[in-house]
């Protein structure tokens, strides 16, 4: 037989019956066809396939062929070897042995040899968990490790994450974690699974994961030691690392603040605190305690309610358990009572002596007319002492006897009372602690009538706003109230002047006492008075209750000086103006306003006559510009809100837009100068070249100056002066 070229060819007999011929060129035709396998015996592929070879030893060309197979392929090699090649088995079952037939020569001179190639089924994926049952974290949280028995690679994951995070810490090991919960209910369950092998040999296993909600916090309250002023409470919480408020709060004060609840006290304390401390960490801190906690509660009100209370609270500072509460009532001060004895009383005053029934006992004393205090209750009278002298109640304080002298402050033929009460506590937190007491004393009447008193009056440094006043009357102790009255107003009310006393009391006086004063004074009216205007002083002796007790009497009058052009001046200029945005591209720091903004700076100059000047820097309102406005109505609207004595300010104004520098210089005599107007318009064309600009050493005070020599920062102008309206005649009121 003619040799067979080597054609190193694969075929793949997939769905076919396949034959494929090797040969060598050893025919002898007087020996029989030989033929020898090697490997001869069965071949068996592992599930994940691969490739044998075969090695033929013949004497004749042989052929190699292979039964139908979707897993195993044949190729020749060489004239002295074949291959077969298995396929990956994904499939658990064995695939079904198939038979190779290697024949070499033709006919009756040949022989045939066979081999049974066949491949195993994948093994099965094994996966075990231990512990495999579910988990269940306590409100502390924790962490527990799982171990893994698996004959393939595998991955752990967690449906919640955030709550109970997983990690893979080995090959055969992995943690699920739960941090502490705080929160009052168990947090919802969470699914671990844990999947092994890949592609189509895959096995999972599951954990459920959950975590209990903290114990409820209870707390118990205790109060011991209940006395006038003082009070023991323990308070013991079910949970030792919870974290709670306790206090005691008057009831009255719980329900006049609070609604009587106090849920929603603790609301308006939290918030305040987070307010006062800046944050719901730091508050908590401050406030805050944990495990079981006692303290005595001093300064308390005797014969009060009281509310004791704890509250549980959560990291956002809310109530976080039911609040605890207890009402009680501290008890009587025991025997405290007061005795005062007068001497040395005079026309302005008394001496007296305090005497205590304990001298261990803290009080203080002090003295109010009778007039203005004798319809208040007790409670009342307490209340308003309390708020009047608070601050200084602790530093007045004393015990034992006690000798006041007389200071020489009351006012002649006026009642007064002597107010006593026990008090404990410091600066902040003054408490009474007994009742309080009364004792009533009267100065003597001065010796003149008051309707026999006459008053001598001195006018002096009068200009066209103000003026100084000095009465003195015959007899230094006789009672009175004073005022200015212009012209107008006395001419329409000279007939009627006990009327228009009783209405200036009614407007004006809040306090009779204060009001009232005697002996020689001495009144400065500052720039506030009329300029050209006539004006009388009106004297009225009242007594404490503000009822006259003589005529009123009137002063000669006086003038101010009428209103005139002051030959004082003051003058401004545009000393330069810059681009705010190039500003801000340098220093986005110092002038982040810049944007879209001119930066100008004005320099203004008053003449050495100026007792004091006024300025600013307006935009125009087309509607109402500054040129319709006259020179009076300006000076006073600067004079009032305009800047006090500029000498070089800065603003941010709008660009191509009307603005006006306004400024006016006041004289000694008061009066105003000619109003400076300026009126400029802002181009960047016109505007300065940034490599001019000096920056200041306060961003916002101009280059040169100090920071005390100028007294407004940059701005934008917001000044509008609008025409005031014709206004009636005013009373002159100190």
């Amino acid at each position: 037989m003619k040799k067979l070229p080597y054609l190193p060819l694969l075929f793949t007999a997939l769905l076919s019956f396949f034959v494929i011929a090797g040969c060598e060129e050893q025919l002898k035709p007087d020996e029989p066809a030989s033929l020898e396998l090697d490997p001869s015996d069965e071949i068996v592929f592992e599930a994940a396939g691969g490739t044998e070879t075969v090695r033929v030893v013949s004497n004749r060309n042989w052929e190699v062929s292979a039964e139908k197979s979707g897993h195993f392929s044949v190729q020749t090699l060489t004239d002295t070897t074949f291959s077969i090649t298995a396929a990956p088995n994904e499939s658990e079952e064995d695939i079904p042995a198939v038979t190779v037939t290697v024949t070499a020569g033709e006919g009756d001179d040949s022989v045939t040899e066979t081999i049974l190639v066949s491949q195993k089924g994948r093994s099965a994926v094994t996966l075990t968990l231990d512990p495999s049952e579910d988990i269940v974290f306590g409100a502390e949280g924790g962490k527990e490790t799982i171990t893994v028995t698996s004959n393939a690679e595998w991955t752990v994951e967690s449906d919640n994450p955030d709550h109970f995070p997983v990690e893979k810490i080995s090959e055969t090991q992995f943690t699920v974690s739960a941090a502490a919960n705080s929160d009052a209910e168990e947090l919802p369950t969470a699914t671990v699974t844990v999947t092994a092998g890949e592609d189509g040999a895959v096995q999972t296993a599951t954990l459920k994961v959950s975590q209990l909600g903290p114990d409820p916090l209870v707390l118990t309250i205790v109060l011991e030691n209940i006395t006038a002023t003082s009070t023991d409470m323990t308070v013991t919480p079910s949970v030792e690392t919870a974290r709670y408020y306790f206090d005691v709060i008057q009831k009255s004060i719980l329900n006049e603040h609070h609604s009587g609840d106090l849920a929603v006290y603790m609301e308006n304390m939290m918030a305040e605190a987070i307010n006062n401390y800046g944050s719901v960490e730091e508050a908590m801190n401050v406030l805050c305690d944990t495990g079981k906690q006692s303290w005595t509660f001093d300064n308390l009100r005797p014969e009060t309610e009281y509310v004791a209370f704890a509250a549980g609270l959560n990291d956002e500072g809310k109530v976080s358990s039911e609040i605890a509460s207890e009402e009680y009532t501290t008890l009587e001060m025991p025997g405290t009572s007061f005795e005062v004895e007068f001497s040395n009383t005079t026309y302005d005053g008394t001496d007296y002596t305090v005497t205590p029934s304990n001298d261990s006992v803290s009080y203080y004393h002090c003295v109010r007319p009778v007039a203005e205090y004798e319809d208040l209750s007790d409670e009342e009278l307490m209340d308003a002492i309390l708020a009047e002298d608070g601050f200084v109640i602790p530093f007045y304080s004393t015990s034992g006897v006690s000798e006041y002298t007389n200071e020489h402050v009351n006012l002649a033929g006026t009642r007064y009372m002597v107010l006593i009460f026990g008090v404990s506590g410091g600066y902040y937190d003054v408490v009474p602690t007994t009742e309080i007491f009364r004792f009533d004393y009267t100065t003597l009447s001065p010796e003149t009538d008051p309707q026999d008193c006459t008053f001598d009056f001195e006018f002096t440094n009068i200009t066209a706003k103000s003026a100084d006043v000095k009465i003195t009357p015959s007899d230094e102790y006789v009672p009175y109230i004073y005022d200015l009255i212009a012209e107008e107003d006395y001419l329409a009310y000279k007939d009627d002047m006990e009327g228009y006393v009783a209405e200036y009391i009614e407007n004006n006086v809040t306090s009779i006492d204060y009001a009232r004063c005697d002996g020689v004074q001495s009144y400065m009216y500052y720039q506030t008075l009329e300029p050209g205007t006539t004006y009388y002083n009106w004297v009225a002796c009242i007594d404490e209750y503000g009822n006259l007790t003589a005529d009123v009497v009137i002063s000669p009058s006086f003038s101010t000086i009428p209103r005139q052009e002051s030959t004082a001046t003051v003058t401004a200029v545009v000393n330069q103006y810059f681009d705010g945005d190039e500003l801000y591209e340098m220093y986005p720091d110092d002038y982040p306003d810049g944007q879209g903004k001119v930066y100008v700076s004005v320099t203004f100059t008053a003449s050495e006559d100026a007792k004091t000047w006024y300025g600013e820097m307006v935009e125009e309102d087309p509607n109402d510009p500054t040129s319709a406005i006259s020179d009076q109505e300006i000076a006073e609207t600067l004079s009032y809100s305009g800047s006090w004595c500029p000498t070089e300010k800065l603003y941010w104004a709008n660009w191509d837009t009307e603005h006006t520098i306004l400024a006016v210089a006041i004289g000694p005599d008061e009066n105003y100068s000619k109003v400076f107007r300026l009126t400029t318009t802002f181009t960047k064309e016109g505007a300065n070249d940034i490599s001019e600009f000096e920056k200041p050493e306060y961003p916002y005070y101009a280059p040169g100056h100090s920071r005390t020599e100028l007294d407004s920062p940059v701005h934008m102008p917001k000044v509008v002066m609008y025409k005031s309206a014709d206004s009636e005649p005013k009373k002159v009121s100190r």
